[in-house]
């Protein structure tokens, strides 16, 4: 029965759940079982996966998973990312630091989006890594390889909202890198934009998981200060009523093309992403200026 072949992936669970250890004959019994899960539907190693994550210890479940050799039946790719040393910026291998951004965001949230994007957040390096001419390791864009992540949540038959929200958090968490620690590298239109792409449904989880993120970076290269600078910011422009959450256009399609003497197209289509541009800098304008700059746009 599958309840018999999970039997490499419950002891593991109830281990991180109760504080218990597992005893050597059982690690045995679970190494020695643990290629008969290639046969166990996804469905049900999600439905495992999920409660190891959500778990008081994810990482200690991760880490046996390692140990008896199953991941590669889970999410292979992170076989790689076990192995794979990093730069500089770092400390230890991608692996490694992916552990420690889990154990960071697990402190702070329970939820099952976060921690997968935690743990997710850095996979696409193991498609991007390169050694230039002096020996620097180098990943970059490896946050925009969401396409790795899409592959591995699909294989393990995730919802497609679920997939959507991981990968909007993993496409993003290095957003702000270049804001710096105090950020005086942050323009107010920069944050807008990003308040506006966010939207509340995701700012929250993304600042979490950047200041998880920042936190797990080697000494000198960490920006422990960011995220509360950023969230100051975007607090005070909640105040002034200048922020960008959940906003809309004072215009439409209709008053585009009533202005320009146009139809329906791709020109609508433009002149509506220049608004929103202008938004950023100001978003309290009026719906009268901005008919004015479409005029002459």
């Amino acid at each position: 029965s599958e309840h018999l072949l999970l039997s490499a992936l419950f002891p593991i669970r109830f281990s991180c759940r109760y504080g218990w250890n597992i005893e050597d004959t059982t690690m045995n019994g679970m190494k020695k079982n643990a290629e008969r899960l290639s046969i166990i539907t996804k469905e049900r190693v999600q439905d495992e996966f999920n409660k190891m994550l959500l778990s008081k210890n994810p990482i200690q479940a991760l880490e046996k998973l390692m140990e008896i050799n199953v991941m590669k039946f889970i999410i292979p790719e992170l076989e790689e990312a076990y192995r794979m040393e990093q730069n500089k910026y770092h400390i230890g291998t991608v692996w490694e630091h992916s552990m420690k951004v889990l154990a960071n965001v697990s402190l702070v949230s329970e939820s099952l989006v976060l921690r997968m994007a935690a743990l997710l957040h850095d996979i696409g390096k193991i498609k991007v890594k390169t050694i230039d001419e002096k020996g620097n390791i180098h990943f970059y864009q490896h946050e925009t390889k969401t396409d790795i992540v899409r592959m591995i949540l699909k294989s393990l038959k995730y919802p497609n909202e679920f997939i959507k929200d991981v990968i909007f958090l993993t496409k993003n968490h290095m957003r702000t890198k270049h804001w710096g620690d105090d950020c005086k590298n942050m323009r107010i239109r920069s944050l807008r934009k990003l308040q506006f792409e966010c939207g509340k449904k995701y700012f929250d989880d993304l600042m979490i998981l950047i200041d998880a993120d920042n936190n797990a970076h080697a000494e000198g290269y960490c920006l422990p200060n960011q995220v509360p600078n950023i969230l100051k910011a975007s607090h005070n422009l909640e105040v002034e009523e200048s922020d960008m959450f959940d906003y809309h256009l004072p215009i439409n399609g209709n008053d585009v093309m009533e202005v320009r003497k146009i139809k329906p197209g791709e020109e609508v289509k433009r002149c509506l992403e220049y608004s929103i541009k202008l938004a950023y800098n100001n978003p309290k304008m009026s719906k009268e200026l901005f008919l004015k700059h479409i005029k002459s746009y």
